[in-house]
């Protein structure tokens, strides 16, 4: 490989690196701020994910989709999702394929009330689309901490999502 080729590749190296973590800081805005028309162009067709809490799984864009809005779009709940010290590799075999980490601190607040703080890490994989575009093809979400707070109305616990008042 000649050194102009060399140095092309080195640069579609770290331009899809770069591109895989404004992928996942897309997912995170996206969630924190329930914009759902965007969800979609966050997942591969076939992603499939996994957010490490009971029965929170779903594969394919349009479950994933499903299961996010159906679980966190309640009226005053409140997400904040905070990424660090991303570890991205592009897979040497398959430049249109890359795995990543992410460091994990998550603060959910309900009508201004935290209910649950946790840290942990997302142990990912991304796809470059035929439009180019970088999406999550696998989502492992990984607690090492979750702490949550419940909150009482009238006796009764107050629900942040169906889907964990099934855990």
């Amino acid at each position: 490989m000649d050194e102009i080729a060399a140095l092309r590749s080195r640069i579609e190296i770290l331009e899809s690196r770069e591109a895989v973590r404004e992928a996942m800081c897309r997912y995170w805005r996206v969630l924190d701020y329930k914009v759902w028309d965007e969800l979609d162009d966050c997942f591969t067709e076939d992603a499939d994910a996994d957010w490490g809490t009971g029965n929170w799984q779903a594969v394919g864009r349009e479950q994933i989709r499903a299961f996010l809005h159906g679980n966190e779009s309640q009226d005053g709940l409140r997400l904040s999702h905070f990424g660090h010290n991303a570890e991205v590799t592009v897979s040497p075999s398959d430049p249109g394929a890359a795995s990543a980490i992410f460091k994990l601190e998550d603060w959910v607040t309900l009508n201004g009330v935290t209910i649950m703080k946790g840290f942990g890490q997302y142990r990912m994989q991304f796809r470059r689309g035929a439009d180019g575009v970088w999406r999550i093809s696998r989502l492992r979400l990984l607690h090492d901490y979750r702490e949550e707070f419940p909150r009482f109305i009238d006796g009764r616990r107050v629900s942040t999502t169906p889907a964990l008042d099934q855990t």
